[in-house]
């Protein structure tokens, strides 16, 4: 299974299916993912989970913090690479639970 898919199970497994405990440090890396795929012309096939994901948490977001609109969405490049950096160290930590757990990550 590739890192994507494997991230696009386990968000979907908290925010969609409900099986784990939502919090607010998922949400937020739940939209780093989105935010690092959602144009991405690889993955196309998995856009409508992405979006149902993206709507999910920032719906998530807005109830259970102070964010009262999208903080990342139309802010330019910039904000786009500081993302991608946060995105990598997270998709470090979801690749050695995933070997925990015994998935063989390509």
């Amino acid at each position: 299974m590739g890192i994507v898919e494997f991230e696009l199970k386990y968000y979907s497994s908290i925010f969609i299916e409900n099986k784990n405990r939502k919090n607010i440090r998922d949400a937020d890396d739940c939209i780093d993912f989105v935010l690092m795929y959602e144009r991405d012309h690889r993955q196309m096939e998995i856009w409508p989970q992405i979006a149902m994901l993206y709507t999910m948490c920032m719906n998530y977001l807005k109830r259970n913090t102070s964010i009262s609109d999208d903080p990342i969405m139309g802010q330019g490049r910039y904000v786009f690479e500081l993302v991608k950096l946060r995105y990598e160290y997270k998709q470090q930590i979801l690749r050695g639970h995933a070997k925990r757990n015994g998935f063989v990550i390509v």
